[in-house]
């Protein structure tokens, strides 16, 4: 198998795929609005998707690209009736964030409103839901994120189901309509004074 060709992540790679969304999205401008401080950021997006990879593992999927330094690129998603996640589900990931919670409050209480305001918006009938795709900074630009997108989509498609994502970055737009997505309204804040976000979606094909 090719290095670059998707795989399955494992729990005992958790930690690994984790370290490369953080890296791969720590400048994401939603995450900078919510998470000003860079250390705070990088702690709490640590912690974050070290515990939705693992949620992802069990109830979604979770895939990785691999070059000769590791992993490159991931992605995480969850099938229809998986997301948004219930009280449950959300609540496991307060241990991992409650080091952060105690030294910066009004931060990640922030960040959770973005999450709840994702949440909030999340079109009601059932969906594929792209929770997160990155790749390693010094690995971008070589088409690993197209290779797992490719995946998502051909697994989506052999469901049935059309795909959902949000998008803070503006000039990510068409790079996801490159590959049938459609932008659900403006590009415009989920929340007063937050962000602005694209909600985006893909019909499956007929």
């Amino acid at each position: 198998m090719d290095l670059d060709s998707p795989t399955i992540v494992e729990s005992a790679y958790a930690d690994a795929a984790a370290h490369v969304l953080t890296a791969a999205l720590c400048d994401d401008p939603g995450f900078t609005h919510v998470l000003p401080d860079a250390r705070v950021r990088q702690e709490a997006l640590q912690a974050f998707y070290g515990y939705i990879v693992r949620d992802a593992i069990r109830f979604g999927r979770v895939l990785a690209v691999r070059d000769a330094a590791g992993i490159a690129g991931v992605s995480i998603s969850y099938p229809p009736g998986a997301h948004p996640l219930p009280v449950g589900r959300k609540l496991g990931a307060l241990p991992p964030m409650a080091r952060i919670l105690v030294r910066s409050p009004r931060q990640v209480l922030a960040f959770a409103q973005l999450g709840s305001a994702i949440d909030a918006a999340f079109p009601r009938d059932p969906l594929t839901y792209i929770e997160a795709l990155g790749v390693r900074p010094d690995a971008q630009r070589r088409g690993h994120g197209r290779r797992l997108m490719a995946r998502i989509l051909r697994d989506a498609d052999h469901t049935g189901a059309d795909c959902y994502l949000e998008t803070s970055r503006d000039v990510n737009v068409p790079y996801y309509e490159s590959m049938g997505f459609a932008s659900l309204g403006e590009f415009a804040p989920l929340r007063r004074g937050g962000p602005a976000e694209a909600r985006m979606r893909r019909t499956r094909p007929v």
